[in-house]
């Protein structure tokens, strides 16, 4: 959740840019406009994970930064392989 918090709610709470809140497993799995955003158990089918990475074809996030530090993508990517507890 902290990290979340630091990097993804500016955007994705109250304002829920693209139709995604990330303040809740409820409303990662319901997703935005584009669908859910994670697949627990399975991190490298999560756009979550995808956008973090800056893998091709799909928006960078956070959106207009650099990418994440490696430690903290490697813990969105244990988090949802957890199965997203």
């Amino acid at each position: 959740r902290p990290l979340l918090v630091r990097h993804c709610y500016e955007c994705h709470t109250d304002n829920a840019e693209g139709g995604l809140r990330v303040d809740s497993r409820e409303a990662l799995l319901k997703g935005g406009e584009g669908g859910p955003v994670i697949v627990p158990g399975k991190p490298d089918a999560s756009v979550l994970i995808q956008a973090v990475r800056h893998d091709p074809g799909i928006p960078r996030m956070p959106r207009g930064q650099s990418r994440l530090p490696q430690e903290d993508i490697d813990a969105l990517v244990a988090w949802v392989a957890a199965d997203a507890p």
